[in-house]
């Protein structure tokens, strides 16, 4: 019977983990949109007026052959839009640009690895620890047997 207890209270234990780790994800995405139509915002408001300004350049130009401005804006506004990916439709596209989102996994990547090789400063881990404990906290609760399963819940120096 405490062989079934132990099983279910492990295959909790292991839903619980992967609902923290959908949570994450989760919020992770929701941040990075975020910080994507920051950009893409940030973008828009220097793309404005400079298409005004290439434009006016454009007709200015004697030469029609030289009234390439424009087009020049519009190709520098290609290229960062699958720099931004705002919505993820460039996620498979292999055209070299570094995007949004692959700079925000390496960076997660480089603070996992610090994390877990105690290389960050004491301030720095303070507020993960701060972060990880909040997202902890609005995980569901755990059950009595998951609780006796965590290594967390033995007091110290006692035996399992």
């Amino acid at each position: 019977m405490r062989c079934i207890l132990k099983k279910t209270a492990s295959q909790t234990s292991a839903k619980t983990s992967t609902n923290n780790r959908s949570s994450w994800q989760h919020l992770k995405r929701l941040g990075v949109f975020q910080l994507k139509l920051l950009a893409d915002a940030l973008r828009d408001l220097l793309l404005s007026p400079l298409s005004l300004i290439v434009t006016l350049l454009d007709l200015v130009e004697s030469d029609p052959a030289k009234r390439h401005h424009f087009d020049r804006l519009m190709a520098l506004g290609r290229r960062t839009e699958r720099k931004i990916d705002l919505f993820e439709q460039h996620k498979d596209s292999d055209d070299g640009a570094v995007s949004i989102d692959q700079l925000v996994d390496q960076i997660e990547q480089v603070i996992k690895r610090e994390y877990s090789e105690g290389q960050v400063s004491g301030k720095t881990k303070a507020v993960l620890d701060k972060a990880i404990g909040r997202l902890r906290k609005n995980a569901p609760e755990q059950t009595a047997a998951e609780q006796s399963d965590s290594p967390t819940s033995a007091a110290p120096g006692s035996k399992p």
